[in-house]
């Protein structure tokens, strides 16, 4: 799921009417629908995470010097990488760079989703609030 589905998903479900009643019987299943979407979303961040570290080992090979012949000829690479440089050309090189980038959006995504929930959870505080206000104007208290 993208970032901005999350959000849009996220403020469809925002809004909080003042039929008490009917908001608390959204909060389970709006609960159950974002840990569903968080799942997938963190099975999709080890993933990336998983990624990340075989192609850290095999660019480690690509840059030590200890990969195919054929992988230099096809980037077209013909520096000799010293020992000490190795972690430099790591942290530039472009395939680590772009699965970074995407555990970085999936980090955000996790983040945001998990804020919502904790949200969802505290909307019962809220809904209880607004029962206590509506008794309280009505005289009931």
């Amino acid at each position: 799921m993208k970032l901005d589905e999350i959000q849009t998903l996220l403020d469809d479900n925002e809004k909080i009417t003042d039929d008490v009643s009917k908001e608390s019987k959204k909060i389970p299943i709006l609960h159950g629908k974002l840990l569903g979407v968080r799942a997938s979303e963190n099975l999709l961040l080890r993933s990336l995470n998983l990624e990340l570290q075989r192609t850290y080992a095999t660019r480690w090979l690509f840059y030590s010097g200890k990969a195919h012949p054929e992988e230099y000829k096809k980037e077209n690479f013909d520096l000799k990488v010293l020992r000490g440089d190795i972690s430099t050309f790591l942290e530039a090189d472009q395939q680590l760079q772009t699965i970074r980038s995407k555990i970085a959006v999936q980090e955000a995504k996790m983040e945001l989703l998990n804020e919502a929930i904790k949200g969802v959870m505290q909307r019962t505080f809220l809904l209880k609030t607004m029962l206590d206000y509506q008794k309280l104007i009505s005289g009931v208290m």
